[in-house]
C-alpha cells in the first residue's frame, strides 16, 4: 500500500514538472507612464542636448569602423568621438548641415551616419503631425520618411527613409526603456544594403 502511494505521489510530482516546463514565461512588462502622443512629442521636445557614450560600429564596402565612442547630439548638430582601447582614433559630426570627419569618409557614407543619428536619435525635430493609424502601430508619416511607434506605449520600433534610386535606410530601435519620463532606445541598427550602422548606448543623459 505504500509503495503504491509513494509510486503514485512520484508519476504525479514527474507530471505536475512536466506541465509546467511547458508553460510558456510572460515576460514582466516595462513600466512606463500613460501619456497622451501630443504629450510625447511635447516630452521630447523639451531636450535640448543628449550626451552619452556608445559602442558604434560601421561597415561599408571600403569601411570598417567600430569602438567606443562619446556622443553629443542637439537639434543642429552631432559630434563623435571614437576611441579604441582607450586611444583616439577619430571623430566625425555635422553642424548646421556641414558634415566633418577625420577618418577620410566618403561623401555617401557621412551621408548616411547624419541621416541615422539625426533621424535615428533625434527623430521627433522633423515634422509629427502626419499620424496615421495602422493597426497596433502609430505611422509617422513624410513625403521620404516613415517612422513606426507601438500605438498602445509610444515605443519607437522602427524607421524607413526613403532616398534616391529606390534605395530605403531601415532603422531598427533596439533595448527601448523608459527613462527621464520618455522612451529612448539602447541602441539602434540601421541598415541599407552592404551598409550597417550600430550604436549600442553605454550611458545617457538628457539636457532640458
Amino acid at each position: 500500500m505504500k509503495q503504491r502511494l509513494i509510486i503514485k505521489f512520484l508519476l504525479c510530482t514527474v507530471i505536475s514538472v512536466s506541465l509546467l516546463s511547458c508553460v510558456k514565461s510572460v515576460p514582466v512588462p516595462d513600466y512606463y507612464e500613460k501619456i497622451t502622443f501630443d504629450e510625447f512629442i511635447s516630452r521630447l521636445r523639451t531636450i535640448r542636448q543628449i550626451k552619452g557614450t556608445a559602442d558604434i560600429s560601421m561597415k561599408t564596402k571600403d569601411v570598417y569602423l567600430s569602438g567606443m565612442a562619446s556622443m553629443k547630439l542637439s537639434p543642429n548638430g552631432y559630434e563623435v568621438k571614437v576611441f579604441s582601447l582607450g586611444i583616439p582614433v577619430g571623430e566625425f559630426g555635422e553642424y548646421d548641415g556641414r558634415f566633418y570627419n577625420t577618418l577620410k569618409l566618403k561623401p555617401q557614407d557621412g551621408h548616411l551616419i547624419s541621416l541615422c543619428i539625426k533621424e535615428g536619435l533625434f527623430w521627433w525635430n522633423n515634422n509629427v503631425k502626419n499620424v496615421i493609424n495602422s493597426g497596433k502601430q502609430l505611422v509617422i508619416k513624410q513625403p521620404r520618411q516613415d517612422m513606426i511607434l507601438d500605438k498602445e506605449s509610444l515605443k519607437p520600433i522602427e524607421q524607413f527613409i526613403y532616398l534616391s534610386g529606390d534605395a530605403t535606410l531601415h532603422i531598427v530601435y533596439e533595448d527601448v526603456r523608459w527613462v527621464g519620463g520618455i522612451w529612448y532606445p539602447d541602441g539602434i541598427v540601421a541598415t541599407l544594403g552592404d551598409y550597417k550602422f550600430t550604436i549600442a548606448m553605454e550611458d545617457v543623459k538628457f539636457e532640458r
